[in-house]
């Protein structure tokens, strides 16, 4: 198992990362997967999510879909 130092020294090292939701995901899904892009954003770092479908209309209020775009 990973320390939260190992997990914090690995966000701080790399610079590229894809966060990958569930199949189907649910607001929980969707609201923590924005969290974790956006905090890595601020950290200045290359971040994108992943959806293996379409998220449900129903989140549609906070998703934003500029967090699935660009290449890496």
């Amino acid at each position: 198992m990973n320390t939260l130092n190992e997990i914090a020294n690995y966000l701080k090292e790399n610079n590229n990362y894809a966060i990958i939701t569930h199949k189907n995901p649910d607001g929980d899904c969707l609201g923590c997967a924005k969290a974790l892009c956006l905090a890595l954003k601020n950290m200045g770092k290359y971040a994108k999510i992943v959806l293996p479908n379409p998220h449900s209309p129903r989140h549609d209020f906070f998703w934003d879909k500029s967090l699935e775009e660009g290449n890496f």
